[in-house]
């Protein structure tokens, strides 16, 4: 552990925290702090443990954030600035479509899936459960039979 894995609290300055734990040394020191002081701070949209009073987080953004914000500053100065108006673009046609035989819409004339129906013709092993005993034995007699018959066939 060297002296560089300490880093400074934005919050208080006088706390030096561990690097990897600095984000948990912000939860606890946010908790310290009092309500007035709580409104004045704002964390950065880009680094969450960058913590500056709000009257500087534009500052901050532009200048000192050390994160890679180059484009959202690019944006920022564009809402900023007025756009200039889309003229001429009014009477621009519309975009080409595709078009498509199919008609997803559609429902196909297809009936219901029931798996038990579509066993019935084949040596499929089927089991039972949650019946009582009585409807267990009748149903594994009803299958021997089915087994039976289709290796008959």
């Amino acid at each position: 552990m060297s002296f560089n894995d300490f880093v400074t609290c934005p919050i208080n300055k006088n706390h030096r925290p561990l690097r990897g734990r600095l984000d948990t040394h912000l939860v606890r020191c946010c908790r310290a702090l009092d309500t007035q002081q709580k409104k004045k701070m704002v964390i950065c949209p880009f680094n969450e443990t960058h913590s500056v009073s709000a009257a500087k987080l534009l500052d901050h953004i532009r200048n000192k954030c050390t994160c890679n914000v180059s484009n959202f500053v690019n944006d920022m100065k564009e809402l900023e600035e007025p756009k200039p108006s889309l003229k001429g673009l009014d009477n621009a046609p519309p975009p080409k479509t595709a078009e498509c035989e199919d008609d997803w819409d559609l429902e196909p004339d297809v009936g219901t899936y029931k798996p038990l129906h579509n066993c019935d013709d084949k040596l499929v092993v089927r089991s039972i459960k949650g019946q009582s005993r009585a409807v267990r034995q009748e149903f594994r007699y009803n299958e021997r039979r089915r087994f039976a018959e289709l290796k008959d066939k």
